[in-house]
C-alpha cells in the first residue's frame, strides 16, 4: 500500500494507521517540500505536480507494473498492483494520481477526503470563521519578511490551536499523542514558499474534480464532524464516483472530524481490511 500524507504533514502522520495493519507492506513517500523530501526547485507546489512526483517515485520503486502499450495487464501484473491511500490533502493528490490511469492500482482509499473546497466560506458560521482565520494567517505569513513569516508559520501556539480545533476526542492519551505529533512534524517544511503554494493548492483542489475518472474500487472514510468535508458532500462524492467505479463504499464515523488517522486508527484499519477482503 502506498500512503500519501496530508497538508503540512510527513510520513509520521500515517504510521499509526499503518501499524494497525501489520499484515500489509507500506510505502509512505513524503510530498516534495515536507519531511525529508526536498522542495521543487522551480515548479510550483500544486496538486498536479505532487501527483506527478508521487507517480514517479512509485514507478522508480517498481511498485506499479506497467503493461506494454495497447494491451491489458496480465493476471500477475494485475495481482501485483498496489493499493493507493491518501489522507486529507493527500486524498486529493491520490485521487488525481489514480485518475490518470486507474488500472495501475487495485483500490483507492481516501481518508477524510476533500470532497468540496477546503474551508469553504459557504459553511457554518464557525467554518466561515475558520476559513477567514486560515486565509488571513497564510496571507500574513506570505507578506511578512522571510524570518517573521517563517516564525509565524512554525509557531507552536498556532500548531497547538490547529490541533485543538480539529480534535474531537475526549481521550487524553489520544489528544496528547496527536498534539505531540503535530509539534514534532507539523512544521517540517522546506521553506515558506512550499507552505504558501501547497496551502493554495489544498484549498482549491478536491477529489470531486476527478470523480468521473476514478474507475476502480474506492473506499471513502469520513468523519461526521469534519470541518473540511460535510457528510452531504461526502455522499455526493460517493454518488459521483459510483457512476464510473465498479465498487464504492462510504464509511462515516460519528464523534470524529478531520483527524480520523489519529482518533480512529484501529476502526479505520478494520474498515480498510474488510474493504480489501471484498475482492
Amino acid at each position: 500500500m502506498v500512503m500519501i500524507h496530508g497538508f503540512r504533514g510527513d510520513h509520521h502522520g500515517l504510521t499509526l494507521l499503518a501499524d494497525c495493519l501489520p499484515e500489509m507492506e507500506f510505502y509512505l513517500p513524503e510530498l516534495p517540500g515536507f519531511g525529508h523530501s526536498p522542495a521543487f526547485p522551480d515548479a510550483e507546489h500544486t496538486v498536479a505536480h505532487y501527483a506527478t512526483a508521487v507517480g514517479a517515485a512509485v514507478h522508480a520503486l517498481g511498485l506499479v507494473p506497467i503493461p506494454d502499450a495497447g494491451r491489458p495487464a496480465t493476471a500477475p501484473e494485475a495481482a501485483a498492483r498496489p493499493v493507493l491511500l491518501g489522507h486529507s490533502f493527500g486524498s486529493v493528490v491520490a485521487a488525481h494520481l489514480a485518475a490518470e490511469q486507474p488500472s495501475r492500482w487495485s483500490e483507492l482509499i481516501l481518508v477524510n477526503p476533500i470532497c468540496e473546497p477546503a474551508l469553504s466560506v459557504d459553511g457554518t458560521r464557525s467554518e466561515r470563521t475558520l476559513a477567514r482565520l486560515a486565509q488571513g494567517y497564510y496571507a500574513a505569513s506570505a507578506a511578512l519578511p522571510e524570518s517573521l513569516g517563517m516564525a509565524l508559520l512554525s509557531s507552536p501556539v498556532v500548531v497547538w490551536f490547529t490541533g485543538t480545533v480539529m480534535a474531537k476526542t475526549k481521550d487524553r492519551h489520544t489528544l496528547a499523542y496527536l498534539h505531540d505529533q503535530h509539534q514534532r512534524y507539523f512544521s517540517a517544511f522546506d521553506h515558506r514558499r512550499v507552505l504558501v503554494e501547497s496551502y493554495r493548492a489544498s484549498i482549491r483542489g478536491t477529489v470531486l474534480e476527478v470523480a468521473d475518472r476514478l474507475a476502480l474500487p474506492v473506499l471513502l472514510v469520513a468523519g461526521a464532524q469534519d470541518e473540511l468535508g460535510s457528510v452531504a458532500g461526502q455522499e455526493h462524492l460517493a454518488r459521483r464516483i459510483r457512476e464510473v467505479s465498479p465498487r464504492v463504499s462510504l464509511e462515516v464515523f460519528d464523534g470524529v472530524g478531520h483527524l480520523i488517522h489519529y482518533e480512529r486508527a484501529p476502526e479505520t484499519a478494520g474498515v480498510i481490511r474488510d474493504f480489501l477482503r471484498t475482492d
